[in-house]
């Protein structure tokens, strides 16, 4: 979906054809009446002043030239756009009949959901579609939830008992789950079973499953680690020996200060992947690292403590805290769940509830044993010829919309047309699908015409929408795409328009930064002696741990360090000590003082493509002022001038 289509919506308010004219272009006008509705709904205090009104009537203008132009071009007849409009009709007349109440319930549920993750103890036995497994299945998990009556029954079931592979060993426990992790049946009886409880028996499409939560606690938020690995997994004996001392190396190597932990990571860690990254590994969450990973890792509190040589499945780890990912705030939390909810079986069943609520608004009927039979007559390697074309020989009516017939000839019309290209050696499931496309579209023409009459809001939107894909369709062609792929072009701007992409004054410096004052006191104090920051670096690293500060190298244009701005740029000049808002103590020296000079192209391509955008849009403009003449109504415009 192109998002920022709506940024135009607000300028697009449609009118009666009736009204006073202020200005036309060909055969688009627009009305005084347009004009009130549309600067009151982009104006708090509209004040109707002469610079106010004449901007908006400019801007109109603007979007008016754009429309017909597109028109001219033919651009609402391209089968994109065509599609997309259907997509938002659709999406639309699903949001008018669904029950809302109901959905917002549900995110309001799982966004409490998610403060919490829930250890969960799980007995699943499996079995397959045939109801004489499935039965079979159930009597034995109906024994099995018979006999529990505490944790430790739920416990001794699970390791006797369930077909999950690891409950032998793990006694059925799958550690902690949050929201959308699972089954959503799943995950309803985990947050509605009391803990310590066992739920009842439910079905999900591995087989039949009971669980009991056992414990909650707080949410864990994604965290951002390094680690130093070696490697065990099935090596002989001798080559476990060796990994795990290698790790107990280069951890003595990191608590004795004889290596940095990215020098530890680079000299011992056999995982090659992050040692481009110095150990850092992608942010990771619950449950997406072994369980003795994962426990190691959230033990860790502060930037750069890591933990002592520990073990899991795969070999050995150090694990070094970096970040974590700063709490979602409760409306980015709501916007993730409501993007995840679309596919949700829960919200399906709600979105079920209203295509019936639609299909009864159209008066839709269906015999669907009549569709069944007429395509049992279809051949089965059909489909899967190329230059297939479907001629039904009966032509029955397969369902009425607002009383109107589809029949067996109108689908085939609508298959061939569409569909042709395809070739399918699945006939059945082939043709189910197209004809649900089908009736879907018919469906929703009719609910389309309806609402039309009945709702001017529907109608509105409609309009604005389609003239928001017609400008966007518009500009991609004949600005946007010209802006980025014409590179000789945006060269020979970037040339004539050097002068507009120059640095600043720019200082090349060296920039301390530390947490603990006494450390930041005793650089400033050694830079006060004339000593040289790397020196003074290397000094430091003797006795602190290598996250106990840092030492940047950076080049600043002029106002945009303000601890800079404070100080008189020139060489060797350094700041006092200063705390930035990361409550970091910062120290900076300059050591050189760059004069201001031309940007190279490679640096500034974004900004040159975007001026370059621009002056293409202006130059466009002014040709489409010329080839559509606006024809204003300047009487009807004076009247609008500081008229509340």
């Amino acid at each position: 979906m192109k998002q920022f289509v709506f940024s135009i919506f607000a300028l697009i308010i449609h009118f009666s054809t009736n009204a006073q004219n202020l200005f036309t272009v060909e055969k688009e006008s627009f009305t005084v009446e347009a004009f009130h509705k549309g600067y009151k709904k982009n104006n708090q205090n509209p004040t109707y002043s002469k610079n106010d009104v004449d901007e908006y009537i400019r801007l109109y203008e603007t979007f008016l030239l754009k429309k017909v132009e597109a028109k001219l071009q033919k651009l609402d007849t391209l089968p994109n756009l065509q599609t997309e409009m259907e997509s938002y009709v659709s999406q639309w007349i699903q949001n008018h009949f669904t029950d809302k109440s109901q959905i917002e319930q549900f995110i309001a549920n799982q966004y409490e959901r998610s403060k919490e993750d829930m250890e969960v103890y799980h007995i699943h036995i499996k079995c397959s579609a045939t109801n004489e497994d499935s039965l079979v299945a159930f009597e034995k998990i109906k024994k099995i939830a018979a006999s529990i009556q505490n944790f430790e029954d739920f416990k001794k079931n699970a390791s006797e008992f369930s077909e999950d592979p690891n409950s032998k060993t793990n006694y059925g426990n799958i550690g902690f789950i949050s929201i959308f992790m699972t089954f959503p049946v799943f995950e309803e009886a985990v947050y509605n079973t009391p803990l310590g409880k066992a739920s009842p028996i439910f079905r999900t499409t591995n087989g039949y499953h009971i669980v009991m939560p056992i414990k909650r606690r707080a949410a864990r938020r994604p965290i951002i680690v390094s680690h130093i690995y070696t490697k065990d997994e099935n090596e002989d004996a001798q080559k476990k020996k060796l990994a795990e001392k290698k790790i107990n190396e280069a951890y003595q190597s990191i608590i004795k200060k004889q290596k940095t932990f990215e020098e530890a990571v680079n000299q011992y860690s056999e995982d090659q992947t992050t040692k481009k990254t110095n150990g850092q590994l992608p942010p990771f969450g619950i449950n997406q690292m072994v369980p003795e990973f994962e426990e190691a890792a959230y033990q860790l509190k502060t930037k750069g403590q890591f933990s002592k040589p520990f073990k899991s499945a795969f070999g050995w780890h150090i694990v070094r805290f970096d970040s974590m990912i700063p709490e979602s705030s409760k409306e980015e939390m709501l916007s993730m769940i409501r993007y995840k909810i679309e596919k949700d079986e829960r919200v399906v069943s709600i979105r079920q509830k209203t295509q019936s609520r639609i299909n009864e608004k159209v008066s839709f009927k269906e015999n669907p044993e009549i569709f069944q039979k007429l395509i049992s007559q279809i051949n089965d390697t059909f489909f899967a010829q190329k230059g297939w074309k479907w001629s039904p020989k009966e032509n029955p009516v397969l369902f009425q919309v607002n009383l109107k017939e589809y029949k067996a000839q109108d689908f085939a019309k609508f298959l061939n047309t569409n569909f042709a290209a395809n070739t399918s050696k699945n006939t059945k499931s082939f043709i189910s699908a197209i004809y649900n496309n089908f009736k879907e579209k018919k469906i929703n023409e009719a609910a389309k015409d309806i609402l039309q009459k009945e709702n001017a809001e529907f109608k509105s939107l409609l309009e604005e929408y389609q003239d928001g894909l017609l400008i966007f369709e518009l500009m991609e062609r004949d600005i946007w795409r010209k802006a980025i792929q014409d590179t000789l072009a945006l060269q020979n701007f970037y040339s004539k328009n050097k002068e507009n992409y120059k640095y600043k004054l720019r200082a090349k410096v060296e920039e301390f930064r530390t947490s603990k004052k006494a450390v930041a006191e005793d650089i400033y104090k050694k830079l006060q002696n004339n000593q040289a920051p790397k020196s003074i670096q290397a000094i430091l690293k003797k006795s602190l741990d290598s996250n106990a500060f840092y030492l940047i190298e950076q080049t600043y244009e002029q106002s945009e360090n303000p601890f800079l701005d404070q100080i008189k740029w020139e060489q060797n000049s350094r700041t006092p000590i200063q705390i930035n808002d990361d409550n970091e103590y910062v120290i900076i020296k300059i050591n050189d003082i760059l004069t201001p000079s031309i940007k190279p192209y490679d640096e500034i391509k974004g900004r040159v493509a975007n001026d370059y955008q621009k002056e293409l849009e202006d130059s466009w403009m002014q040709s489409l002022r010329k080839k559509y003449p606006i024809k204003r109504n300047q009487a009807e415009i004076n009247k609008l001038y500081k008229n509340n």
